[in-house]
């Protein structure tokens, strides 16, 4: 719905007894102007969950929140009716593997995952949350007011192909059958397993050259980097690119970014991906 004649959202202002969370803003100043706003705001028709916003962050809201910048942001609200978080959970909710869920029901990377996307986008993220009433996410990202510019028509070169082995350990069933079936179709040998154990036997069955590990960062019982390692111990030759879709944050640890590694971040298109194969190969 649009904002009523002659009204505009001016900013976010903290809201009297929202809680025990000081950096939780809930409410919203609005001051009359003289010509009708330009401002939107939609949410959903069924429970209004989701709400969208143009706001001024405001000096008071960046005192209280250390990487956020003054300045007009959009605002993704989204609020649930669920059992809530207590302080414990919330003070590590952005935490890379932290997860209330039982072993093998969570990863803990969805919320880091979010994290990181709003933080590249020079935003950041509000939370609120009691036990029994429910929580409320705040994303901001920084608006923009230049209009995109269509860039000129390129002529793109034929994909790179080959005839090399790759070894592909990915474990989701889609992406691995897709990229598969796309590598096969460029001219390679594509050998495709969905976790590091099976990679490693599959290698070992194989008997004859491997040219390329391509291979997700984070796999089930074994990370990239030690099927890698584990490889190259017995195929010195062996060229390796590394793929995922988390942020730096997360895969940093799993040692890939650093050592020359080639890496592609998903989500990738197949050209990309052909290059990106092919520069592996090649050593550039």
């Amino acid at each position: 719905m649009a904002w009523p004649p002659g009204w505009q959202q001016a900013g976010a202002t903290r809201a009297p007894g929202a809680g025990s969370h000081p950096s939780v803003y809930s409410t919203v100043h609005v001051v009359p102007l003289p010509e009708p706003p330009t401002v939107k705001v939609t949410s959903t028709p069924a429970d209004h969950s989701t709400v969208v916003l143009e706001v001024e962050v405001d000096a008071e809201l960046c005192q209280n929140q250390l990487d956020a910048r003054p300045g007009p942001h959009l605002l993704l609200s989204v609020t649930d009716t669920g059992v809530g978080m207590p302080e414990g959970v919330l003070s590590r909710l952005f935490e890379p593997f932290f997860t209330t869920k039982g072993p093998g029901r969570g990863t803990g990377l969805g919320l880091s995952i979010i994290y990181g996307i709003v933080q590249q986008g020079g935003g950041f993220v509000l939370v609120e949350s009691d036990p029994g009433h429910g929580s409320t996410f705040r994303i901001y990202l920084p608006a923009v007011s230049e209009k995109p510019v269509a860039p000129a028509p390129i002529v793109e070169p034929d994909l790179p192909k080959g005839s090399e082995t790759i070894l592909l350990v990915e474990d989701e069933v889609l992406v691995r059958s897709l990229v598969s079936k796309f590598l096969q179709s460029q001219g390679y040998r594509v050998l495709s397993a969905a976790r590091g154990s099976d990679a490693i036997q599959l290698a070992a069955e194989h008997g004859s050259r491997i040219d390329l590990l391509l291979s997700d960062v984070v796999l089930p019982n074994m990370n990239g980097r030690q099927i890698y390692e584990r490889l190259a111990s017995t195929m010195p030759k062996l060229r390796v690119l590394f793929m995922s879709g988390y942020t730096e944050n997360i895969i940093a640890p799993h040692g890939v970014l650093e050592g020359g590694f080639h890496f592609v971040q998903k989500p990738f298109s197949l050209k990309e991906l052909a290059r990106k194969v092919r520069d592996a190969l090649d050593g550039r």
